[in-house]
Formats: structure tokens, C-alpha cells, sequence
């Protein structure tokens, strides 16, 4: 168990590595973005995708991860087995309107944050990763994470939440008809309270993380 607490040079990070985009604050820096979740009184957590193994992941399924989270693949059914968790990596390859189209994580409940650490890309410009709240662009070329080997993760503000978000493909112009291929070796996110719970998540000055598996 990990705990983090809310210092001032994790403020300082946190400013200078983060941006507004409409109800998404966006880290590209995975301390900076645990010190923000804790100090909005969050708990985050984090799975490893350690000791779980799923092959040949196909369209049209949702496979469970950690009873939190499921991964949909989305495309044409039966298209290939691009998609797979092995050796503590999920590792994706997208292509449009062919095979694999996208990559969404349902959570069983509302999250106010979420992130990855996407590692190594191996053909086209980037990834986005797309919310009802607004789209967040990594590009090979200079994007907010400089993509390869990069954490990029986002803390919702205005008391919204969502329950879904998608990795699909994306080009600098904001297309989405573009292949891509990326490992994430692990996804942290954070739910909403439950009803009364926000008052003692604001209690002391560090929140738990808590890893699962």
C-alpha cells in the first residue's frame, strides 16, 4: 500500500504539468496527478494488470479486470486478436473501421479521475482518449505526453463524473481513421464517494492507494 501526501512540491508539479480542457484537468505526470486526486480528497487506485492474463481479446465482449473495470474491445466481430493483458501490460493495437476501432473501460460506478502509462509506440502519430467531457490528444510529434513511454491521466472538475472512457486512434488534425499500437502497463482512476464518505476522505492529509492484485 502506497500512501501520498499533498506537498508543495507536488502543487508546483501539478500546475506545471497539468491544463484545462473544459470539465478535464490533464496531467502528464503521474505523481502530479496522485497528489491533485488526493487533495481533492480522492482515493486512487491502481491496477498493474500484474498476474492477469486475457488472450485473444475479440470485439463484442467485455472482459472483466478487477470487478471495477471491464475492457470492451470495439470493431468487427471475429476481426483478429490484436488485443491482450500478459507479462503486466495491456496491450492494444488499434485500426478503424477494420478491426479493432477502440478500447472502452466501463467502471461499475461514477470516477472523477483517470490515467495510464502508455508505453512505447509502434506506428501511426498517437492515441486519444475520449470522454463525454471532451477528447485528450497524444501525439508522436509533440503532444501533451510526447507519447511514447508517457503517463497522461485527467482529474474531473464542476462535480461532474463519467462512468467510461475510450482509447481510439488520432491524428494531429483530431481524426480517428488512423491505426496506432500501444502498451499501457497499468490504469489508476478514482471513484465518487459514496454518500457520506467525502467527509472522511478529508480527514487527514494523506489518502491510501490501493493496489489491486
Amino acid at each position: 500500500m502506497k500512501t501520498f501526501g499533498l506537498s508543495c512540491a507536488s502543487i508546483v508539479l501539478a500546475m506545471g504539468a497539468s491544463s484545462a480542457m473544459g470539465q478535464l484537468t490533464i496531467f502528464t505526470d503521474q505523481s502530479a496527478w496522485e497528489a491533485a486526486v488526493s487533495g481533492a480528497g480522492y482515493t486512487s487506485i491502481e491496477e498493474t494488470f500484474d498476474g492477469l492474463t486475457i488472450l485473444n481479446m475479440q470485439p463484442g465482449s467485455a472482459y472483466d479486470i478487477n470487478g471495477d473495470f471491464s475492457i470492451t474491445v470495439e470493431g468487427a466481430t471475429g476481426s483478429s486478436d490484436d488485443a491482450f493483458i500478459d507479462g503486466g501490460a495491456f496491450h492494444g493495437e488499434i485500426f478503424p473501421a477494420t478491426e479493432h476501432t477502440a478500447y472502452r473501460h466501463d467502471f461499475s460506478g461514477g470516477i472523477v479521475a483517470f490515467g495510464q502509462f502508455y508505453d512505447g509506440a509502434a506506428s501511426g502519430l498517437g492515441i486519444q482518449i475520449s470522454t463525454s467531457l471532451g477528447d485528450i490528444d497524444i501525439f508522436d510529434d509533440g503532444g501533451l505526453s510526447g507519447f511514447e513511454d508517457g503517463f497522461l491521466g485527467f482529474l474531473i472538475t464542476g462535480g461532474s463524473s463519467i462512468s467510461s472512457v475510450s482509447i481510439i486512434g488520432s491524428d494531429s488534425d483530431g481524426g480517428t481513421a488512423v491505426g496506432e499500437i500501444y502498451d499501457a502497463t497499468n490504469a489508476v482512476y478514482a471513484f465518487v464517494p459514496a454518500p457520506g464518505g467525502a467527509a472522511l476522505l478529508g480527514l487527514g492529509g494523506l489518502v491510501a492507494m490501493r493496489r489491486r492484485r
